[in-house]
């Protein structure tokens, strides 16, 4: 029968931290009376009892868990198995977070022009007087996102119900990157986080997209035809707007 020795090469422990902010730690395990040969010789001493799996945490390092292994053959049916844990490394999260930025095309329906400038347009009925009215387009639309990630200590939950659904409340940073646009202009979309460790460490992730008018909500006055008339005027007769909270993203 296999014997699995833990720990057995203390004399060849092997750490490093790769450029993305990665811990790597090896432990080495000895299986004796392994049997087989070549690549079964390694399946086999993966078998033995009390080898870590995949996924399974180091039993002194928190929030190391193993990713993968390398053998070394030293007889017939001896196998030296390097178990390899990994984690991110926790005082490098915003040197290391992950950051990812894109723009994406949808269809929206708009009174205003590409200055943001209320459009007019003029209407003359056959024997009529001519009208003014507001026209309405469906165009595509550009919208801008960021989403970044990165491993934290502490269950995302509460702050998740802080931020999403709010905007920038002016300039802020994240992940060393400082990112553009006025106040109101960036909305928080979405902001969770998974824990494989049991709520010890978290892989969080946000993601915000851009509005260059502002994601505030504005409401022009329609008549009976469901057109908006000329005379609504871009802040004043006809027009309503509801501003968004908004929140410090610095504090992120």
């Amino acid at each position: 029968m296999a014997t699995l020795l833990k720990d057995y090469l203390h004399a060849k422990p092997r750490s490093e931290r790769d450029e993305k902010g990665w811990l790597m730690v090896e432990r080495g395990m000895r299986v004796t009376d392994v049997g087989g040969s070549g690549y079964s010789l390694h399946r086999n001493a993966l078998k033995v009892w009390g080898m870590p799996g995949i996924g399974h945490l180091h039993p002194s390092i928190n929030g190391m868990e193993v990713t993968g292994y390398r053998f070394d053959t030293i007889d017939d049916d001896v196998v030296d198995v390097y178990v390899i844990y990994k984690r991110r490394d926790e005082e490098d999260n915003d040197d290391y977070g992950e950051l990812e930025v894109g723009t994406s095309l949808h269809q929206v329906e708009t009174n205003r022009d590409a200055s943001w400038a209320l459009m007019s347009a003029t209407y003359t009925p056959t024997g009529g007087t001519a009208k003014t009215y507001k026209p309405r387009f469906i165009i595509d639309g550009s919208t801008s996102s960021l989403t970044y990630r990165r491993r934290e200590s502490v269950d995302p939950s509460e702050k998740s119900q802080s931020f999403v659904g709010k905007a920038n409340s002016g300039s802020w940073s994240i992940g060393g990157m400082s990112v553009g646009g006025a106040a109101r202009t960036w909305k928080c979309t979405y902001l969770g986080g998974t824990s494989r460790d049991g709520g010890k460490t978290w892989d969080v992730t946000y993601t915000f997209e851009y509005e260059a008018g502002t994601w505030d909500a504005e409401s022009l006055y329609h008549d009976d035809t469901g057109g908006v008339p000329g005379d609504v005027v871009d802040g004043g007769n006809g027009y309503s707007k509801r501003t968004i909270a908004t929140v410090n993203f610095g504090s992120i």
